[in-house]
């Protein structure tokens, strides 16, 4: 944890909507938060080059509109990957006009990966499938994750 109270690697705490859209009255039993503040994920990356022979489940961009990871061999996979893991939320940080938010299904039996391209959410103790499906329907652009 760094002086904030955050996991190293994690932002200065900007809130999850932008000011100008923040909930001025939430419904009983809701809290707003910054996601940077319960956000468990620390970043874990892995060569998958030096795993010649494993396959990984690989979340990527490409693969993103079919809504499953690509199986690939680890000689195949160009460049370090991050580690994911079930339940976890991927938000796409290139192009935010394209929205691309993607929740990280069970294994199938080989590691979960995923590109740099996609900033993780991990929260074990929140509903992270209706996160997902909240930041879709927001659309990236209203989003500030970082």
């Amino acid at each position: 944890m760094n002086a904030n109270g955050m996991a190293e690697g994690q932002g200065e705490g900007r809130p999850l909507v932008a000011p100008t859209d923040e909930v001025s009255e939430l419904p009983v039993g809701w809290l707003q938060s910054v996601f940077a503040e319960i956000n468990g994920y620390v970043s874990k990356t892995i060569d998958p080059a030096q795993f010649a022979d494993e396959v990984f489940e690989l979340y990527s961009v490409p693969s993103f509109p079919t809504r499953r990871p690509e199986i690939i061999a680890g000689k195949n996979i160009g460049s370090t990957k991050q580690e994911v893991m079930p339940g976890d939320v991927l938000v796409c940080k290139i192009n935010p006009r394209i929205n691309r938010v993607w929740q990280v299904a069970p294994k199938m039996g080989n590691r979960q990966i995923a590109s740099s391209e996609w900033i993780v959410l991990r929260a074990p103790d929140w509903k992270l499938g209706l996160l997902a499906s909240l930041l879709f329907e927001l659309g990236i652009s209203r989003v500030d994750l970082c």
